[in-house]
């Protein structure tokens, strides 16, 4: 978690820490947390590790197949077959060229901040902590983060969620 998240803070600065936080603790997302996977070089030799169980080559330089493969056999033994087809469906939507590691890293960085948004409904600290929070700087640079906050609070998805979070209270003496 680190000592940052325990200083004192607004609650509406609490509550954006808090949803990015526990997004970060979903299990795709888990791997982004450096005291798990120690590097990107690590993160892409695991992606490409579950893309090759799934049939899905991911082309790295040849210097990464022996972490690669290890990742591979691990998968291989420790995956339900479930999990496996989960995997396959997965990684068959992924990009056939491009960085795939970082592209996954940005949409976990995007996902964490909407999802602090949601639970802080405070636009303003929302965009300040996604800029100037190190906690999940992985993936997006602060342009990309501010763009992604702002073009999202606009959306009638964000309204919808909004709306579900929070459904109007009845008026009083409507219930009788």
């Amino acid at each position: 978690i680190g000592k940052g998240f325990f200083e004192p803070r607004p609650d509406v600065e609490f509550a954006f820490v808090m949803g990015r936080m526990l997004t970060r603790l979903r299990p795709e997302s888990l791997v982004t947390w450096p005291n798990l996977v120690s590097s990107c070089g690590e993160l892409r030799a695991i992606i490409a590790a579950a893309c090759r169980l799934a049939g899905v080559t991911i082309e790295l330089p040849a210097d990464y197949e022996p972490l690669v493969q290890s990742y591979f056999q691990h998968f291989a033994t420790q995956l339900s077959p479930a999990s496996i087809e989960s995997l396959t469906i997965a990684a068959a939507s992924l990009p056939q060229q491009g960085d795939v590691t970082m592209l996954w890293l940005r949409g976990v960085a995007f996902t964490a901040n909407r999802v602090g948004l949601l639970m802080s409904r405070d636009l303003i600290s929302a965009v300040h902590l996604s800029l100037h929070d190190r906690l999940l700087g992985v993936g997006l640079h602060r342009f990309e983060a501010l763009r992604d906050l702002l073009s999202w609070s606009a959306t009638t998805q964000y309204a919808m969620f909004v709306r579900h979070l929070n459904p109007p209270s009845e008026p009083h003496g409507s219930r009788y």
